[in-house]
């Protein structure tokens, strides 16, 4: 991917300087004349830049303020960080769970075949009034989702 903006035009967006290869900005709530962190262009990066802070801001904070700063669309090379954020903001409490974590708390054998399948037929057991919602083959991310949240419920409530 190709960044959009030149040098100058990324020092400008970002109250910045072109120093060499770099663009010096302020860091994430640091003020207007700082220069603690390094943006640099990189084809190689999803976002085109890759951002560095001499002061020891997380990367994420960095990248996600010269993103906004920027005007430029949600990235979908970070969408985990981005739930982080916001659920840190609203205060909500994250915990993250790995795809077979989640499963064993829920009552299904992780495995590779017939996993799609064992998940409608969880969420039929538990929630039998709502049969029509998980009846399609289809419909089995629909089950897996609702999963995810009982998996969710039982680590909060430290029963798994």
């Amino acid at each position: 991917m190709t960044c959009p903006f030149s040098f100058r035009e990324l020092a400008r967006s970002l109250g910045g300087e072109v120093v060499g290869a770099d663009v010096l900005v302020p860091g994430p709530g640091h003020g207007a004349r700082d220069q603690s962190q390094s943006v640099k262009i990189s084809a190689s990066s999803p976002d085109s830049f890759v951002c560095h802070s001499f002061a020891g801001d997380d990367w994420r904070k960095c990248q996600d303020c010269v993103i906004a700063r920027l005007g430029l669309a949600f990235s979908f090379a970070r969408p985990r960080s981005v739930v982080e954020d916001v659920a840190a903001a609203l205060g909500v409490q994250v915990a993250l769970l790995t795809q077979p974590t989640q499963k064993r708390l829920v009552g299904i054998v992780p495995r590779k075949i017939g996993t799609k399948s064992a998940a409608r037929s969880e969420a039929i057991c538990r929630w039998p009034s709502l049969v029509g919602l998980f009846a399609r083959v289809a419909d089995d991310g629909r089950a897996e989702r609702a999963l995810i949240g009982v998996a969710g419920l039982v680590r909060a409530q430290g029963l798994g």
